[in-house]
């Protein structure tokens, strides 16, 4: 098959570029040549070592589009030379939950470029064709890179559907954070209430179609929130940010009979006051991938119905994505750095 050029992950803080054999698809299988790849802030916990089931040396990246390069025995309905993302779940198909369509819930599941299988921080990489999802000729390379991105808030959002009029808070105006607040815009929150710690990204939620930010550094969450919905509370309580401290916030702030949507990776456990959410009827919902969700995601941003483009900041190929690992631009924010995306 060839040699490629490939970013490696070779244990903590240990990103390199180097040439790696060029994949070679098994049936049911593409080779897909990459074009795009979105990094993702789970890419940096396990540049960090932060995450136990990804194990070096592993080529990461998850977020990934490309061009189809070779398909095998037993694809339907995709051919060489079409334009596709993928849904990064790599699944057995054989379990209970894959048999009754809960694929996303595989016992045996996997994911690109995270666990076990190489992802598309390289020229190439191969994907079972059940998760690969055509994209549009004329939708721009570095745009598609963010269809994963919008396509897990946007199963989230479906999980628990809006009314018309409702109020929602999103604590963390990180990417899915940003995408939450335009899709919960987009389903006819009455108001959208983003929280954070950084001016700049509060601003970017604004502009996307935040009505309110907070900064938490400069108000008391809890307070404000409550002033602002005379002591109701919002209808429903988003988490994105992973913090501990926000999750209890997202339940404080969430009104008697709300809904609350845990979205963030937790590096550890939150300390929750599990009388509270009993005695005012909380619904709380977890949420994990973007099942049936990656169709949507890219009409949604190929009618300019969702925009992700404000959010990239750093458009790099393989040499310079290995100097956002390993100079420390992504972990430490440096260069205004929000979202990196690979363009090969």
């Amino acid at each position: 098959m060839g040699k490629m050029k490939a970013l490696v992950w070779q244990g903590p803080y240990k990103m390199k570029l180097t040439e790696v054999e060029k994949p070679k698809p098994r049936a049911g299988e593409l080779l897909i040549k990459t074009k795009s790849v979105g990094v993702c802030g789970s890419d940096l916990e396990i540049y960090k070592g932060g995450f136990a089931h990804s194990v070096p040396p592993l080529i990461l990246g998850h977020e990934a589009c490309g061009v189809v390069e070779e398909v095998t025995e037993g694809v339907e309905n995709i051919q060489v030379g079409e334009r596709v993302a993928v849904d990064p779940g790599i699944f057995c198909g054989k379990c209970e939950f894959c048999r009754k369509g809960s694929y996303w819930q595989c016992d045996h599941r996997d994911i690109l470029g995270m666990q076990k299988h190489n992802g598309a921080y390289a020229e190439y990489f191969v994907m079972p064709h059940l998760s690969c999802y055509s994209i549009p000729a004329d939708m721009d390379w570095d745009e598609a890179a963010l269809i994963d991105i919008l396509a897990d808030p946007l199963h989230a959002m479906n999980m628990m559907p809006l009314q018309i009029g409702e109020t929602v808070a999103v604590f963390g105006p990180g990417p899915g954070g940003i995408c939450f607040v335009q899709l919960a815009k987009t389903a006819g929150a009455a108001m959208v209430i983003l929280i954070g710690t950084r001016e700049e990204r509060l601003a970017l939620g604004r502009k996307l179609g935040a009505d309110i930010t907070i900064n938490i550094n400069k108000k008391d969450v809890i307070d404000e929130i409550m002033r602002i919905t005379h002591q109701r509370g919002v209808d429903v309580g988003i988490e994105a940010s992973g913090s501990t401290q926000a999750l209890p916030n997202t339940l404080s702030v969430t009104r008697k009979q709300g809904r609350v949507m845990v979205f963030g990776i937790y590096s550890e456990n939150a300390s929750l006051d599990m009388q509270d959410m009993h005695r005012r009827e909380l619904t709380i919902f977890g949420s994990s991938g973007c099942p049936w969700s990656m169709p949507t995601a890219i009409n949604l941003i190929a009618n300019k119905k969702i925009e992700v483009k404000p959010m990239i900041t750093h458009r790099v190929n393989l040499e310079g994505l290995e100097a956002l690992f390993n100079d420390g631009i992504i972990e430490h924010r440096k260069e205004g750095y929000f979202k990196g995306v690979l363009l090969i």
